[in-house]
């Protein structure tokens, strides 16, 4: 077990209009241990530097955002490091922290930066962290189908949902200060990664379930691009012209009556001018 932080690393309560809570995402049990110690990442330290910090980011929220994230994607095959800071900077995290539906909010909006292209800084102040970020590195951003809700905390709503992602949670009850990734529960025993170390170094933690305040569940997964072709078929005279959408492993083909309706096809989705053609050939008997 772990003594908590006695100040307020970054944590904010998520203003919820009444009646929103769980319920709207569908669920899928993916991991049935409900175990996500081994797609976890190592973890980092939102204060800089250890054992004792001059500097700390407030960043909580977004660290354990992102920790859900890539220990979902790393269970699905994707390899990602996300910036822990321009996620910070976005979502607009102050000197008192920030929220668990304002930084995902950012997510969805923004796209998720890669932390090779705005990695935290040596020997940081406030405004060297959180100075602007230059539009190139914006326009890196890595954009995902992520979708969220807020769960309840007791033991069997935890462990239910689990099996479908890891969970971002505020610690502790009954005044939560700070925001970790949920990653497996066994008996009352919560295992979190966590945004400072242990006295081990590494950032693997764990506690009472019974102190968890707050949770939120996150679904991401990496937005299959589509590609676009024109297709005829040359099985009709004269040869009808249509237009192919591919995604992933399935795909639309829908063919025009005429040429203002083949336009409108294309206008309608998203064609740009330059697609390649798709030849249908004639078949013989």
């Amino acid at each position: 077990m772990n003594d908590f932080p006695t100040i307020n690393t970054g944590f904010l309560p998520s203003i919820l209009p009444d009646g929103y809570f769980q319920g709207l995402l569908p669920y899928k049990v993916v991991l049935e241990s409900a175990d996500w110690r081994p797609f976890a990442p190592k973890g980092d330290p939102q204060a800089i530097p250890q054992p004792n910090p001059i500097f700390d980011c407030k960043g909580c929220v977004s660290f354990s955002n992102n920790n859900v994230a890539e220990t979902l994607l790393k269970f699905q095959g994707f390899d990602f490091k996300f910036s822990n800071r321009a996620l910070s900077k976005l979502s607009g995290t102050t000197q008192v922290g920030n929220d668990f539906q304002t930084v995902e909010f950012t997510n969805v909006k923004n796209g998720r930066i890669l932390d090779i292209n705005w990695p935290a800084p040596d020997n940081p102040n406030w405004n060297v962290y959180y100075a602007e970020i230059p539009d190139a590195v914006k326009r890196t951003a890595i954009y995902f189908h992520e979708d969220w809700e807020f769960i309840s905390t007791d033991v069997a709503t935890l462990q239910y949902h689990l099996k479908q992602c890891p969970i971002q949670i505020a610690i502790p009850t009954p005044h939560p200060n700070h925001g970790v990734c949920l990653l497996y529960i066994q008996g009352n025993t919560a295992y979190y990664l966590d945004s400072y170390p242990g006295a081990d170094g590494t950032y693997m933690k764990t506690m009472d379930v019974s102190l968890v305040e707050a949770a939120m569940k996150l679904i991401i997964k990496p937005v299959i691009m589509a590609q676009r072709y024109i297709v005829q078929d040359n099985n009709f005279s004269p040869a009808k012209i249509g237009v192919l959408v591919l995604e992933g492993f399935t795909g639309t083909a829908t063919f025009a009556d005429n040429p203002p309706h083949l336009q409108n096809l294309k206008d309608a989705l998203g064609f740009v001018g330059t697609e390649p053609t798709v030849q249908i050939p004639k078949q013989t008997i």
